[in-house]
C-alpha cells in the first residue's frame, strides 16, 4: 500500500511584503507554509508609495490577486519641474501607482490567516539534513523543511548566518510623507494630478506621485499625494542630530515619526521652499508627518545557506532610487 506523500513546510520568518510573496507563492505550491512576525500586530500603515513593475504585478497574478481600480491610480505620464515650477521635461509612461499597505493587505488577506504569527521575534536557527529549526524570544520553536528569512535589512536570520555582512550608510536619507489632495492649492493640483513629478536641486532628489488616500480610495477628491525626497546627511553629526527625538534620546540611523521634533521639521519646510519648486515645497508643507529613513547598503555573500535562504532586504539592499 502506498504511503501518501508528506507536505514540505516552509518557515518563514517576516511577514511584510516579501515574506507574504514567497509565504503566498509556496502556499499555491502546496506546501505547508508558516509565516513569524516579530511585531505585535499587523503591519498596515507602516509605508507610504510605490511604483508597481511587471514582474510585480506578475506575482501577483500568480498569487490569483486580482488588480481593479482599487489597486492604486493610474497615471499618464512624467514630469519635471525647475526651481521657480515652470516645466523642463516631460514623458508619456502610463503606470498604476499603490501603496505599501494596499500591497501588504492585497498579500496578508491571499494567505491563511490561521497560518501568520505575530509577536515571534527569531532569536536562534538550528538545522541538520533533515530539518531546520526556529527558536523564538517568546520561548516557542517550529521545525519545518524550509527556512526563508524575509526579516529585512537587520536580518535576524542573516546575523546569525554571516555576521560580517552588516548594513553600510550610504551617506543620505528619504525623507517621505502624504498630503491629502484636497489640501493643495487649485494651480499645485492641477501640475501634480495625475503625474510622477520631479524636482532636482544640486545633489539631491525629489520625487512624488498620487496613490490611494487615508481612507485607501482611488477615487479624485479621496487620494494622497506622496513624496520622496533624498538628501544627505553627514554621519557623524547630522543624522545623530535627526535621530535624537522630543525627549533627548539619540535613537540609531531612524526615529519613530511622532517623536521628530519640531525644529527639525521646520528645518526640512524651510529647505523645500529653498531648494525645491513651488509645488514640491507647497507639498512638504502641507504634509501632515514627514517622517526619514536612512538610506543603506548591504550584501551577502550567499542567500543559500542548506536549509535556510535570505530573500529580498535580508540578502541585499538596492537603492530606492
Amino acid at each position: 500500500m502506498a504511503h501518501a506523500q508528506r507536505q514540505p513546510r516552509a518557515l518563514v520568518i517576516g511577514g511584510s511584503l516579501g515574506g507574504l510573496f514567497i509565504a503566498n507563492l509556496l502556499h499555491r505550491q502546496g506546501w505547508d507554509v508558516r509565516v513569524f512576525e516579530q511585531a505585535g500586530e499587523t503591519l498596515a500603515g507602516r509605508g507610504a508609495g510605490i511604483v508597481p513593475h511587471p514582474d510585480l504585478l506578475d506575482l501577483l497574478t500568480r498569487i490569483d490577486i486580482r488588480i481593479d481600480d482599487s489597486f492604486g491610480v493610474d497615471i499618464a505620464g512624467r514630469v519635471s519641474f525647475d526651481h521657480n515650477g515652470a516645466v523642463v521635461g516631460t514623458r508619456d509612461i502610463r503606470q498604476c501607482l499603490t501603496t505599501w499597505t494596499r500591497l501588504y493587505a492585497l498579500l496578508k488577506s491571499a494567505f491563511p490567516a490561521g497560518r501568520y504569527h505575530f509577536d515571534h521575534a527569531c532569536t536562534a536557527i538550528s538545522q541538520d539534513a533533515q530539518s531546520v529549526t526556529v527558536h523564538f524570544a517568546n520561548g516557542t520553536q517550529a521545525t519545518g523543511d524550509l527556512l526563508i528569512g524575509a526579516d529585512g535589512i537587520r536580518s535576524s536570520v542573516r546575523s546569525q548566518l554571516v555576521p560580517a555582512a552588516r548594513p553600510v550608510y550610504a551617506g543620505y536619507i528619504a525623507w517621505r510623507g502624504l498630503v491629502d489632495e484636497t489640501e493643495l492649492t487649485a494651480d499645485t493640483h492641477h501640475d501634480l494630478f495625475p503625474k510622477l513629478a520631479f524636482s532636482l536641486a544640486p545633489g539631491e532628489q525629489m520625487l512624488g506621485y498620487p496613490v490611494a488616500g487615508f481612507t485607501n480610495s482611488t477615487r479624485a477628491g479621496e487620494r494622497c499625494f506622496n513624496f520622496v525626497w533624498y538628501r544627505p546627511a553627514q554621519a557623524e553629526r547630522e543624522l545623530p542630530r535627526l535621530c535624537t527625538d522630543i525627549h533627548g534620546h539619540r535613537h540609531d540611523m531612524s526615529i519613530p515619526p511622532p517623536l521628530i521634533r519640531a525644529e527639525v521639521l521646520d528645518e526640512i519646510r524651510r529647505a523645500a521652499r529653498e531648494k525645491l519648486s513651488p509645488q514640491f515645497a507647497e507639498v512638504v508643507a502641507k504634509t501632515r508627518q514627514p517622517f526619514f529613513q536612512a538610506i543603506f547598503d548591504l550584501e551577502s555573500p550567499a542567500m543559500a545557506f542548506d536549509r535556510v535562504a535570505l530573500l529580498g532586504d535580508a540578502a541585499f539592499v538596492a537603492r530606492p532610487h
